[in-house]
């Protein structure tokens, strides 16, 4: 039995245009806080009415959208499955959600890890702590750039996937000593005021990136998130070895 070789690509194969237009209708959707209508979206992308509902019903029988009783379209909860898919197949999905228990149970607090899309930190794994009042951290949720704790983290430790004029203008949002204070602390705290406090710290690559921003949410007591900053830094290191490669 002979092995095969590597896999090789025909010279001057060009990628399918319609495709590619398809899939940047679901990244367009896919960057917006609410759902959208066919009205709204020919608007925005200044498209025609019969190319833009080609496009989204073909992402809609693929069960890439839905359309809402409403006539606007969303993500389908297929994106998230396939999200954990992404990260299954870097195996590493289970492991990630095994040092989110172990920083839940030792912190008391719900603990998440977000990663960017179209300049938005999405919360892809989640759990809460085993407390009778816990602060909810939705999987898919899409986080505030400017205000999260985890958009914070994205944005001073540079996510890469951050287009350069959007993290400068966010960066240039956040005052000049917090910056300071979460570069040399290598944590970050949500906006107060909602009864909520989220804390937040970079998970980095060997180039030292920030690939994704891992968090802790409470209630609002910047004490109990203080006591657990040791927790969240080590648990940050430990996905490094697993996502930083």
């Amino acid at each position: 039995m002979t092995k095969s070789g590597p896999e090789t690509t025909p010279a001057g194969v060009r990628s399918l245009s319609t495709a590619t237009k398809v899939l940047k209708m679901l990244d367009f959707i896919a960057s917006k806080p609410t759902p959208m209508r066919l009205s709204e979206i020919c608007t925005e992308l200044k498209m025609a009415r019969a190319t833009a509902y080609q496009q989204l019903k073909t992402l809609t029988d693929a069960d890439w959208l839905e359309l809402r009783d409403d006539s606007s379209y969303q993500l389908s909860p297929h994106v998230i499955s396939v999200a954990s898919m992404a990260l299954r197949h870097m195996h590493a999905s289970e492991r990630v959600q095994n040092i989110l228990k172990d920083l839940a149970e030792l912190t008391g607090q719900t603990a998440s890890i977000t990663f960017v899309q179209d300049g938005s930190p999405i919360i892809t794994q989640s759990v809460e702590a085993d407390q009778l009042i816990v602060a909810r951290q939705w999987v898919g949720t899409r986080l505030d750039l400017m205000s999260s704790a985890s958009g914070k983290v994205h944005i001073i430790f540079e996510d890469l996937r951050i287009e350069t004029e959007l993290c400068a203008e966010a960066l240039a949002s956040i005052p000049k000593e917090e910056v300071t204070q979460i570069r040399a602390e290598r944590i970050a705290f949500s906006e107060p005021g909602i009864g909520l406090l989220s804390a937040a710290t970079p998970v980095l690559s060997a180039g030292h990136h920030c690939i994704a921003a891992l968090s802790i949410v409470g209630l609002e007591n910047r004490s109990d998130m203080n006591d657990s900053r040791t927790h969240l830094l080590e648990s940050a290191e430990r996905l490094a070895t697993i996502l930083g490669t």
